[in-house]
């Protein structure tokens, strides 16, 4: 894995009086941090992309498949009696 260790979320990584490249990734980096991943030397993520994959498509399946799941689950969310309901209704949520 290539990280960008100059992003605003890893920075600032010092080396002395102890390293902290590795917290900074583990509790605060954000997914632009990662440029590229080799697994079993198989590039799956170049330059932040994840190879092969048409992510535009994948985000608009999954937008049509939620829009799709949420309009099922409308009557029985409601039926339900939470209080996100009202707030729902109310243009709060």
């Amino acid at each position: 894995m290539v990280c960008d260790l100059e992003r605003p979320s890893v920075a600032p990584t010092v080396t002395r009086p102890f390293h902290t490249a590795i917290p900074n990734l583990v509790y605060g980096a954000a997914g632009d941090v990662v440029r590229d991943v080799f697994v079993n030397g198989v590039q799956l993520v170049s330059a932040g992309g994840i190879v092969g994959v048409d992510v535009d498509a994948v985000v608009e399946d999954a937008v049509g498949r939620a829009e799709r799941l949420f309009a099922e689950a409308e009557a029985d969310w409601r039926a339900a009696g939470s209080t996100l309901v009202d707030a729902a209704d109310e243009g709060r949520l």
